[in-house]
């Protein structure tokens, strides 16, 4: 019996060594397009971005809801506050797109976007809107983080595609360390063998 207890605890910190879609407890979302789509210092663009509270599907980043923006640089006459006004217009000119500074002796890549909510939150899944109407190719295959803190809690790599849009995406809970595994199972180990001397 003794066996088989100790089997099923290891059988749950294995298992607990995947990656699976899952609701993140978080402060803030952080999207990094690090990887030129179209040669160097391609510009980054983003028009919505939407993280969603699980069960209300309350889109947390938005700054009606509390949510606040910045980034890595500003350029073109946006505002890193207009990728959270919860209007999702893609062309450049409706004044509702974050772009940063490339073209304007800007460049350095990796392009980053923060949103931190008013308050920690159980989330579940974003939305990231591109822009429309012209180079929507800049904004593709970029990583989305989800962090509590310091900690990194959830993270998911998107891709628009073409579509102005990654629609709903889960997102991809984060592991334990391996590091934290192996102690855990070394605090196993121990308890076991201090079963069987006792």
């Amino acid at each position: 019996m003794k066996k088989s207890s100790c089997f099923a605890t290891f059988a749950i910190l294995a298992c607990a060594a995947s990656s699976h879609a899952a609701t993140v407890f978080a402060d803030r979302i952080i999207v990094t397009n690090s990887v030129p789509n179209n040669g160097p210092n391609v510009a980054t663009h983003w028009a919505e971005v939407q993280v969603f509270a699980q069960g209300s599907g309350t889109n947390v980043a938005a700054s009606a809801n509390g949510g606040s923006s910045s980034a890595s640089s500003t350029g073109w006459g946006t505002q890193t506050s207009w990728a959270i006004d919860g209007n999702t217009n893609g062309d450049f000119g409706g004044n509702s797109l974050w772009h940063d500074n490339d073209g304007q002796g800007g460049g350095a890549e990796p392009d980053i976007y923060t949103v931190v909510f008013s308050s920690p939150v159980n989330v579940d899944s974003f939305n990231i809107h591109g822009r429309s109407g012209c180079c929507e190719n800049r904004d593709d295959n970029f990583l989305v983080e989800f962090y509590n803190g310091a900690t990194l809690v959830g993270s998911n790599a998107a891709s628009i595609g073409g579509t102005f849009s990654t629609g709903v995406t889960p997102i991809i809970a984060i592991v334990p360390e391996p590091a934290a595994i192996s102690a855990g199972l070394l605090v196993l180990g121990a308890l076991s063998l201090r079963r069987r001397r006792a």
